[in-house]
Formats: C-alpha cells, sequence, structure tokens
C-alpha cells in the first residue's frame, strides 16, 4: 500500500469543497476504482507531486487525453494498462486502487472517433439522470 497524506488531504479539500456541492443531489460519488499505469510502474506515476495528473496522460484514449478509470480490475488487466512485473511472464500485475470523486458520470456511449480522441475534456453538464 502506498499513500501519501498530502496528497489524500489535497483530494479530501478538492472533494469536499468543489465536487461535493457542484455534483448531482451534492453526492460527490466517491467509489473505488482500478487504474493501470502500462510501461510505467505505479510507483513512478505516484512519485508524482500531484498524483493522477491529466495533463500528463498519453494521447491515444478513446476519449482523448485523461486519467480512466475502470469498475473492474479484468478490463484493466486484459489490455495493455496493467504494469507487467518482470521476469513473471506477464502473470503478475500491478493497478492502482484509487479513490475517486466521481460526481454525475457522463455516459460516452461506444462511438470512437477522431473527434472523441481529440477531447480534451467532456461537455459539461449541469443535471444528469438519476443514478
Amino acid at each position: 500500500r502506498v499513500q501519501s497524506r498530502r496528497l489524500w488531504q489535497e483530494y479530501a479539500r478538492y472533494r469536499d469543497e468543489v465536487i461535493g456541492p457542484g455534483s448531482l443531489n451534492g453526492d460527490p460519488n466517491e467509489r473505488l476504482l482500478f487504474h493501470g499505469t502500462g510501461a510505467e510502474p505505479p510507483a513512478g506515476v505516484l512519485a508524482h507531486p500531484h498524483g493522477l495528473d491529466p495533463r500528463f496522460a498519453l494521447d491515444g484514449g478513446f476519449y482523448g487525453r485523461g486519467v480512466y478509470l475502470a469498475e473492474e480490475p479484468g478490463y484493466t488487466i486484459s489490455g495493455r494498462y496493467a504494469h507487467r512485473l518482470a521476469g513473471s511472464e506477464g502473470r503478475r500485475v500491478q493497478l492502482l486502487l484509487v479513490r475517486a470523486a466521481i460526481g454525475s458520470p457522463q455516459e460516452m456511449g461506444l462511438r470512437v472517433s477522431a473527434e472523441t480522441k481529440a477531447m480534451t475534456m467532456p461537455g459539461v453538464r449541469l443535471e444528469g439522470p438519476p443514478r
């Protein structure tokens, strides 16, 4: 387990001050989700002073540059997203389990195009369907 007290405090402040009041029904919709770091070891990603920062994400995601999270670890492990440990012939992987305040999620559908891949931020929704 790797945990940064400073990053936790920043997250909690952001969740409480920004996400909570502005999200659907004031609910930050906090969840534990999985994040794969690909070729980069998770410890290297966590060493960044801002933690998971979309400004440093790679281009080429289905919905543009961003931090992608999954509800199930299988999605992250099955693709190129999990960090595979050297010497394990790909059988041992590392993932990050991330606490995220996702607010009101936006369904992006299954359409992937040059337009979706070029996005830097999905459109802003002021209201959303109930979860």
